[in-house]
């Protein structure tokens, strides 16, 4: 049985259900919201999630395991619960995890296994428009710099709130780059972020969907409901857009924000970890006898064999 609205979503198993979401807190006594978060993870099937604005602080653990999830964010170091990012995913894709990154209250990101290579998914939360022209360009050096740190062709995501528009029809100006269904017009924030995905051939997917219903590119709300906006995105290296299938808002998703879910359906088939059986090998030690053969491994391997070079010497090779 398909749940609502997952119609377009099609079934692959080797495919995971990647989204972002700025959910405005995770931080509260009772972890309700973050109950709230996994609840919905669970009824959407959502493999990878990035999250922004958590509010949770680098005082709190790192990473943690909560009804099936493992939780990793990265917050502000000075006890103050504001920004905050974080990357949530299944258990069973945890096996997968090899390493993670915690940059900063803004960005992180974390690497897993595939059968095509190593993934690397970064969750990034940018200054909006209020903050100054420095704020604003040092987010995106600080992820230029830990892309430049990643291994050539790798498989990457870049998932989050990027408090930017990118426009609508701006397909022809920045094409490979921007889709021909963005919203409104473009701003300041919008070009950023576009001049940084052509300068490393990055594409904005949730632009390159037709969708019947508007409802579905549309991220953010106003509080009257006047403005709409496409602020939250998923990006991918343009040699990769093949393994992205279909790219959406779901509304149906709640958490008491005035962001909705982005997600997509990602093709990265992951590697087989059962465990192979290995049989003992058996070493030939008679083969020490040979005066060259010993003069190599004593050689090769310094003194710590020493005693069994003297046992063989002796013809005591049992021992």
């Amino acid at each position: 049985m398909k749940l609502r609205g997952c119609e377009n979503l099609p079934e692959d198993r080797n495919a995971i259900n990647i989204g972002t979401w700025n959910v405005r807190t995770l931080f509260d006594k009772h972890d309700t919201k973050l109950m709230n978060l996994l609840y919905e993870m669970k009824r959407l099937k959502i493999d990878v999630l990035g999250v922004s604005e958590t509010h949770l602080t680098s005082e709190m653990e790192e990473s943690f395991e909560c009804n099936g999830f493992v939780v990793i964010h990265s917050g502000r170091n000075d006890n103050i619960h504001r920004q905050g990012v974080a990357i949530i995913i299944t258990k069973d894709l945890s096996e997968h995890l090899v390493g993670y990154n915690l940059g900063s209250e803004r960005i992180m990101s974390f690497q897993l296994l595939t059968q095509y290579g190593p993934l690397f998914v970064f969750q990034v939360y940018a200054p909006d428009s209020s903050y100054s022209y420095s704020d604003k360009e040092e987010i995106f050096h600080q992820l230029q710099h830990q892309l430049n740190l990643l291994p050539r062709k790798s498989h990457i995501i870049l998932l989050g709130d990027f408090n930017g528009k990118v426009g609508k029809n701006n397909s022809s100006n920045w094409p490979g780059i921007c889709g021909q269904h963005g919203l409104g017009q473009m701003n300041e924030e919008g070009e950023r972020l576009l001049n940084f995905c052509a300068a490393n051939n990055f594409s904005v997917m949730n632009t390159m969907y037709k969708h019947r219903n508007k409802k579905r590119l549309v991220t953010w709300v106003s509080p009257d409901g006047k403005v709409q906006n496409q602020i939250d995105f998923i990006i991918v290296p343009m040699d990769q857009k093949k393994l992205v299938k279909n790219c959406r808002v779901f509304n149906s998703a709640d958490i008491y924000s005035d962001h909705s879910l982005l997600m997509a359906r990602y093709i990265m088939p992951l590697p087989n970890l059962k465990k192979f059986k290995r049989s003992p090998k058996r070493f030939d030690v008679t083969r020490l006898k040979d005066k060259q053969i010993s003069e190599n491994f004593k050689i090769k391997l310094g003194v710590s064999f020493q005693p069994l070079l003297n046992a063989c010497e002796e013809g005591s090779l049992d021992d």
